[in-house]
């Protein structure tokens, strides 16, 4: 296959253990060793359905997850809730979050009592428009039964409510 002209519309696909994703970007270069230098992607795609609904509750107040290992640690903001896992933002000048890390805090959400809960961080990227910040996508690993149960229940009866807290 040819190589396509500079400054062209691509389409990149990419796997990761459990999940596939694509994106559309522009050929900026191609390096010394032959490899596509791209333009970064406003928006990247997950080419499965997920496994659960997320919620984006980016600027809805009572949404947020506090650090357990950092004592007076403000909240971070959430910006996405499942019943699988969430999606918090942070400063990564502040914390060094990585891929696959574990980490452990509580979860708050509108009207409920905060609860602990342990994340894997699965992937990060850049907040649109907001360099200084991140926003680090995670899986819940332990949670209680009954937080789950709590979890479920009020993130579908927020949905119906339109969002509404």
């Amino acid at each position: 296959t040819p190589l396509p002209r500079l400054g062209a519309t691509v389409r990149a696909d990419y796997q990761t253990r459990s999940d596939s994703f694509s994106f559309f970007s522009r050929l900026v270069s191609v390096d010394a060793r032959g490899r596509w230098v791209l333009q970064q992607p406003l928006a990247v795609e997950r080419c499965d359905r997920r496994a659960a609904s997320r919620h984006i509750v980016v600027g809805v107040s009572g949404f947020c997850f506090r650090l357990a290992q950092i004592p007076g640690q403000p909240l971070l903001g959430l910006y996405d809730v499942s019943t699988l896992g969430c999606a918090f933002v942070a400063d990564p000048r502040r914390h060094g979050f990585s891929v696959e890390d574990h980490v452990v805090g509580q979860l708050h959400v509108p009207g409920e009592i905060p609860f602990p809960v342990e994340v894997e961080v699965r992937h990060a990227r850049d907040y649109p428009r907001q360099s200084n910040l991140k926003i680090y996508g995670s899986r819940f690993v332990t949670m209680h039964p009954d937080h789950e149960r709590m979890l479920g229940e009020f993130l579908l009866h927020w949905h119906r409510a339109g969002g509404v807290v």
